[in-house]
């Protein structure tokens, strides 16, 4: 039986809301954007197959072991109205997908 090298997908999130010291630094889901692609890059660099890389999750959802105060997403989804705002981070992602460009944060 013959192998091959594994295709690689990457997948990350970030909460915020909750636990402290996370709950007033959504700046920290902007910085591990960035943190987690320059890390692929690299692995793109040093020859490793990413085949894509995606971000859990891109509306805030409700999680039944974490209540709905968890945030995930790089959309704000206002439990009440159902309102949904785009995070800083959202943007920091559609740069990085839609033009492969880096923010510093």
């Amino acid at each position: 039986m013959e192998y091959h090298e594994p295709n690689v997908y990457a997948s990350n999130g970030w909460i915020t809301g909750f636990f402290p010291p996370f709950k007033k630094k959504p700046e920290l889901r902007q910085k591990a954007i960035v943190d987690y692609a320059q890390i692929l890059h690299q692995a793109l660099q040093d020859g490793i197959d990413i085949r894509g890389y995606f971000w859990w999750s891109t509306w805030d959802n409700f999680e039944w072991h974490l209540v709905p105060a968890m945030k995930f997403g790089l959309y704000e989804c206002d439990v009440l109205t159902k309102e949904r705002r785009m995070r800083k981070s959202a943007e920091v992602f559609r740069k990085l997908e839609h033009y492969k460009m880096l923010d510093k944060v």
